[in-house]
């Protein structure tokens, strides 16, 4: 183990007239000094001999000296030496009281890339798991954090902020550096002990902005008009469309939810720094904040320049730190004997097709296909090398037939191994429907999620043809073999025919909900109706299980598994770039960190995909939000 090796070694012959067994224990008595201590025995012809003797090794970092005496055989022997090693172990007089630098990356991504070059970047899973190891790291006293406009979603930043709660629990200072950036980098300094700002910095705490924007009028103006039906009250997705402006219903969900995340970065700031949530307002009402109208306010501790961060460090009361660059600074070696458990951690991430998986970076359009992601699933139940599964939605829907499919692959795979969802930034519409395949879900409080609903609709360019003067002769067999066609209406009693189709889709969605869900049919009814939800909102309405990101959802999954919290586990990021994807991504090109398929995507083949009228499962609209 990390404190103790034992060894016990014996040699003979086949006769058995040489016969010598021996045995070695070191122990270490702290980090960076190791006390050892052994005895032999022989036996040559009938005759037995012995000896024994100490050792002790001192580790100064890159360079440990060991030596020692022993006795026996006739006389005393003496061993040393040194050892040089360029991955530093743990001193004996460097310090255990170090203070980590890191600069929290811009984004994080929620699959694995793998390029064709250089070192693939940490996914949001990937950087939890290393700050929850510097938590838990008795070398470590405390965290230099360095924010830099930071571009992470709203969940991905309360996850990260939950990791700097952990530290500070764990008795560990954590100091924030904001070099710029607005809401979210001040929201995930707040849980900081202290904050410290650059003195050219703007703090743009401005509190959270959006709009709903609506094309109807501009659509009606060059000859297109919309056709939706829609089952849900609040499945608002088509508004923006069909609509000059939002339903009571759209901005009743909205308004509830805007209010729901503005409470939350309001509640978490006052709470992080113990003042009265009056008071977080008046910063956020006061913002833009100049560093020194920061620091009036109270928001701020400290106003300094980035050249030196011992001198910043020792302005704050930490007394000659041991700074060091990233973590882990040394090698993680592991207590378990054996090969680690392996979790596959499956990302579904964008729009749901039927298709493969792919991204479009032109256009930054992220695909998550049922093509790609029903086989991965499937070999996944058949493969005894996995133990458990994460799956990790980042998805504000898409295809009701590929979510169905999805669905039913996950459900497959959780009646074999154990699974857990974990919910990122979004997973509404479709994205819940694949969600609800397992029976446990987390989500984090600033999550969106839920919206049971479906919808169908198509764009009729009839009008716009006209304009252009664009002649067309019908040459239809059968009644409605032009249903689908753009170049005309549909009408009254196809509109109601797709009506009673997409309520027979809907009451699919809401049965695959309540095979995992403890809801009676009316209960669940209460808050499907294609409603959206935040994170918090969704668990207290019994959508979502416990409140947790992706870190909780693989500590959620190692008890699942019989596995202690602290277990190290192997973690197989899924679906896996292929030589193709990595090769177009090095020469700065073609499709993104999503595409999976052996072979380059038909691009005209998915716009056709993507434009064929179909049921979707797709979020409402809901309002981009700026502030974030």
């Amino acid at each position: 183990t990390e404190r103790m090796s034992l060894g016990i070694d014996l040699h003979a012959d086949r006769k058995g007239s040489y016969f010598d067994p021996s045995a070695f224990l070191a122990v270490r008595v702290i980090e960076g000094l190791d006390l050892g201590a052994g005895g032999w025995m022989s036996r040559i012809d009938d005759e037995w001999r012995w000896g024994a003797g100490g050792s002790l090794t001192l580790s100064l970092g890159s360079v440990s000296v060991t030596g020692g005496a022993g006795t026996g055989g006739g006389g005393t022997s003496w061993h040393y030496g040194a050892r040089l090693s360029a991955p530093g172990e743990a001193s004996a007089f460097a310090g255990r009281h170090r203070f980590v630098k890191m600069a929290l990356p811009r984004s994080l991504g929620e699959q694995k890339r793998d390029p064709l070059f250089g070192e693939a970047p940490d996914t949001l899973l990937e950087l939890r798991v290393r700050l929850h190891r510097l938590a838990h790291d008795g070398e470590v006293d405390g965290l230099l954090l360095i924010l830099d406009s930071t571009l992470l979603g709203w969940a991905q930043s309360q996850e990260i902020a939950r990791d700097i709660t952990e530290m500070r629990q764990n008795g560990k200072s954590v100091v924030a550096y904001i070099v710029s950036g607005g809401n979210r980098d001040y929201y995930l300094a707040s849980h900081a002990d202290q904050i410290v700002v650059n003195p050219a910095t703007i703090v743009s705490l401005t509190g959270i902005s959006g709009s709903l924007t609506f094309f109807k009028d501009m659509l009606a103006a060059i000859g297109i008009e919309p056709q939706f039906v829609r089952i849900g009250r609040y499945k608002s997705y088509p508004e923006q469309f069909d609509r000059t402006g939002p339903s009571d219903a759209s901005l009743e969900q909205t308004n509830a939810m805007l209010d729901d995340f503005y409470e939350q970065l309001v509640g978490d700031i006052a709470r992080n720094r113990n003042v009265e949530k009056n008071r977080a307002r008046e910063w956020i009402d006061q913002g833009p904040l100049t560093a020194n109208r920061a620091k009036e306010l109270g928001a701020i501790e400290l106003i300094a320049d980035l050249t030196d961060f011992r001198a910043v460090l020792d302005e704050l009361g930490y007394r000659s730190p041991v700074l060091v660059d990233g973590y882990p600074f040394r090698p993680v070696r592991s207590d378990e004997w054996g090969p680690h458990p392996r979790v596959a951690v499956v990302s579904v991430v964008g729009t749901i097709v039927d298709g493969p998986s792919a991204a479009i970076p032109l256009v930054n359009l992220q695909l998550a296909g049922s093509a790609t992601l029903v086989p991965t699933f499937d070999a996944l139940a058949k493969d005894r090398s996995v133990d458990g599964v994460l799956v990790r939605i980042d998805s504000p829907g898409g295809a009701a037939l590929a979510s169905e499919l999805i669905n039913r692959a996950l459900r497959r795979l959780a009646k074999a191994k154990p699974v857990v969802v974990s919910i990122g930034g979004t997973a509404a519409s479709g994205g819940y429907y694949i969600a609800a395949a397992s029976d446990f879900i987390l989500a984090m409080r600033g999550s969106v999620t839920g919206s049971i609903g479906i919808w169908f609709g198509k764009f009729v360019i009839s009008g716009l043809l006209d304009k252009l003067h664009v002649r067309r002769v019908p040459t239809d067999r059968g009644q409605h073999a032009s249903i689908f066609s753009l170049d005309r209406r549909l009408t009254d009693e196809e509109l109601e025919q797709l009506r009673i189709r997409l309520a027979e889709g809907y009451e699919l969605f809401v049965s695959r909900i309540l095979e995992t869900r403890k809801f009676s049919r009316d209960e669940l009814e209460e808050v499907a109706q294609g409603r959206v939800w935040s994170g918090g909102r969704a668990i207290a309405n019994r959508l979502v299980d416990a409140e947790g990101g992706s870190l909780e959802a693989l500590l959620e999954l190692k008890g699942r598994m019989g596995l202690s919290s602290e277990r190290a586990v192997d973690l197989v990021f899924l679906p896996a770039s292929s030589l193709s994807v990595r090769i177009s991504q090095a020469l700065g090109g073609g499709m993104g960190e999503g595409s999976t398929d052996s072979e380059s995507i038909d691009v005209a083949a998915l716009l056709d995909l993507l434009g064929t009228p179909r049921a979707w499962a797709f979020d409402p609209h809901i309002p981009a939000l700026t502030g974030f």
